[in-house]
């Protein structure tokens, strides 16, 4: 975990993030939370008691930054591959279906779900977002995605940095969709990264 941290910090501080490298890192754990489904495959349903605290709009606008290092990374790894390698797929586990803990996904696969869950997340405490325009190519619906949500999260109302609701069987909050957003876009960069370049 302390490999993972310091990984992360330096990605931030590669954007220009004035994070100080830390000599050490420790690890404490201060929550333990029990869910006895499988949390595999984007299954993280956790809600933190961190997620409770209202962000302050400095947060936000940190978090939306970060989103846009995270967003570059992505565009980074895949902007060097030839337009055929969008087709490319991982190896499909025997007797598992495409996209269902079966791998068989190909980059187009990973670039029009990270951009449908990006939706699907701010959807959750923001109800009747309007469709987005139709788009086959898979890098066009991220940056149509991404517009939609910075259009929502750039000026948050005062009640929108500490609301909560419960939707889709889960507790969220804007902390715990920044959150989400962020880690789901590199989680699936990382895996594009590791899989196919």
């Amino acid at each position: 975990m302390p490999r993972e941290i310091a990984a992360y910090i330096s990605w931030l501080r590669h954007f220009g993030e004035e994070l100080p490298q830390p000599r050490r890192i420790g690890v404490e754990v201060t929550e333990r939370l029990v869910y006895r489904a499988r949390l595999d495959h984007g299954r993280t349903r956790a809600f933190f008691a961190i997620d409770r605290s209202a962000l302050t709009l400095r947060e936000v606008r940190q978090h939306l930054r970060w989103l846009e290092h995270s967003r570059r990374t992505l565009f980074a790894v895949v902007e060097g591959l030839p337009p055929e390698a969008l087709l490319w797929g991982t190896p499909q586990r025997r007797g598992r279906r495409p996209g269902k803990g079966g791998g068989g996904w190909t980059i187009w696969h990973y670039l029009r779900h990270i951009a449908s869950v990006e939706k699907w997340y701010v959807s959750q405490l923001w109800e009747g977002l309007p469709p987005l325009p139709r788009s086959d190519s898979p890098l066009q619906r991220l940056a149509l995605t991404r517009s939609q949500v910075l259009e929502v999260l750039r000026h948050p109302r005062r009640e929108d940095l500490a609301r909560s609701t419960r939707s889709s069987g889960e507790m969220w909050t804007l902390r715990k969709v920044l959150r989400r957003l962020l880690y789901h876009e590199r989680y699936h960069t990382r895996t594009i990264a590791r899989a196919f370049c």
